[in-house]
């Protein structure tokens, strides 16, 4: 909750629903931290997230006048198991595991990406929806990893084997219970498609923590007096496309920064918000809120939830068009029309149908949200990918997206950002280009030349012991070795 507008809004506390005890708590309180972060759940079953990842924190922050940025930029995993529907989601590996002869391939069997190792999420997730688009989808809307000419290779396909098994187990483990025996030993491709993950886009603050507005980097002065965040609901900090395993050292930075920051405003304004903010002021939020409990309707928040998810993926998804930003309006406007259809009973311990209500009023937002930056943004960059616009230049001016909600409804601006140097971006490309070239000459070799330089490869990796012995060094799903590491140097 938070009172005045403009640069003067300031918060007040907050509304708690307290579901163990069914009641409503109003918090008085000068400085709020928001550290619930992310909004995977929208594309719900393509996500490796928790169910309750409904983007509670953006919305709430978003309903307070508080700045949100990138919210177009969603960070999709390119290799979720697409089958059977008990494993749908879950994480089959990061492009590193497809090693140096892994591709992507298309339900005919064409390559559709090579070097699948060196590249992006994002470039992987891209050429798996385009193919889908294009009507050469997998049976479950995806594609085919296939590391079978790893496994192939006499000398080295053995250590191929315990690398894949060993460099990200949980992921291994996810595909062998899934897939079965020959998918587990390599012996035939996986069919994978992308699945939400991470979101780079979130509340505007400074680096404190603090919700910022204005322009360039951003100034508290300009943003909501009391309002500070961190962790996964803040936004900017990755751009367009976060490396993996960085959300950690985010979360323990900027909490700290944040806690101090908010910490150190509370003792600043001490006093303020109780003679600023009666007793009563509360109240008619907490009249709104209550109304609900009770509400007659013909239709689950959960059945429009799912139904929200579904759209959601197909329209606002990994892949985007100027007709399928539009599509997802109507969605947006159709569900929020049925809000007051909703059914919730008359009771307050642990009322799941209000909870849904309540996530389903917040994915709304954040879709609406997504949907509004992803339209300002008009080519692909990072997670964003618009099939109907060319692919933005690295070389050209960047900017992020700002989306705000007030009295004039939906506003949207862009917010120009420091340009990389063109030295640093060149030496980027032609060392890109580079390990994608000595990649293409690796894979024309003749067999037993490729054979024995692999195997020298991956016992530099993985050591020259018994292959039952060797092990890969182990990565978390998303970690920074999994990106780029020495296993990835072509």
């Amino acid at each position: 909750m938070s009172n005045g507008s403009g640069r003067k809004r300031k918060i007040a506390g907050g509304l708690i629903y307290h579901a163990a005890r069914g009641v409503l708590l109003a918090v008085r309180a000068p400085s709020v931290v928001i550290a619930a972060g992310g909004v995977s759940s929208l594309y719900f079953p393509n996500t490796d997230t928790m169910r309750g990842n409904t983007g509670d924190g953006y919305a709430v922050a978003l309903r307070a006048g508080a700045d949100l940025v990138d919210m177009e930029q969603i960070q999709f995993l390119p290799f979720c198991l697409a089958s059977p529907p008990a494993y749908e989601g879950l994480c089959a590996g990061e492009p590193v595991m497809a090693s140096y002869l892994g591709v992507l391939r298309d339900k005919n069997g064409k390559i559709i990406l090579d070097s699948v190792f060196i590249r992006t999420r994002a470039e992987c997730a891209s050429a798996i929806l385009r193919a889908v688009e294009d009507g050469r989808g997998s049976p479950n809307g995806g594609a085919y990893l296939d590391m079978t000419a790893n496994k192939e290779l006499p000398l080295s396909g053995p250590y191929f084997q315990r690398f894949g098994e060993t460099c990200l187990p949980s992921s291994y483990n996810n595909a062998r219970q899934a897939l079965g025996k020959k998918a587990a030993k390599f012996e035939e491709p996986w069919e994978v498609r992308p699945g939400a993950h991470y979101h780079m886009g979130g509340i505007r603050a400074d680096a404190n923590g603090a919700s910022a507005g204005g322009a360039g980097d951003g100034d508290a002065e300009y943003g909501i007096a009391g309002l500070f965040t961190a962790g996964g609901a803040m936004g900017g900090v990755f751009g367009a496309n976060r490396l993996g395993s960085t959300s950690l050292t985010e979360g323990a930075v900027f909490g700290g920064r944040s806690g101090a920051a908010a910490a150190g405003h509370a003792r600043q304004v001490k006093g303020q918000v109780k003679s600023r903010i009666g007793d009563d002021a509360f109240q008619p939020l907490i009249d709104r809120v209550n109304r609900r409990f009770g509400q007659k309707g013909t239709v689950a928040a959960a059945t429009l939830k799912l139904e929200l998810q579904k759209e959601a993926w197909k329209y606002i998804g990994p892949v985007r068009t100027a007709e399928k930003l539009d599509r997802m309006d109507t969605v947006i406007a159709e569900a929020t029309a049925r809000l007051d259809e909703v059914a919730i009973p008359d009771y307050g311990m642990w009322n799941q149908a209000f909870i849904e209500f309540e996530e389903l009023r917040n994915l709304l937002d954040c879709a609406r949200a997504v949907a509004v930056a992803a339209r300002e943004r008009d080519g692909s960059l990072g997670g964003h990918v618009r099939f109907d616009r060319k692919t933005i230049s690295a070389f050209s001016k960047p900017y992020s997206t700002v989306v705000r909600l007030n009295d004039d409804g939906w506003q949207v601006a862009r917010l120009e950002r420091e340009r990389t140097p063109a030295k640093r971006l060149i030496s980027y490309k032609l060392q890109d280009t580079k390990r994608k070239i000595q990649l293409r000459w690796l894979r024309m070799l003749p067999r037993d030349v490729k054979d024995r330089k692999l195997l020298a490869r991956y016992q530099a990796i993985m050591g020259k012991g018994a292959v039952e012995e060797v092990k890969a060094p182990e990565m978390a799903i998303g970690g920074t070795e999994a990106a780029i590491g020495e296993s990835t140097r072509a």
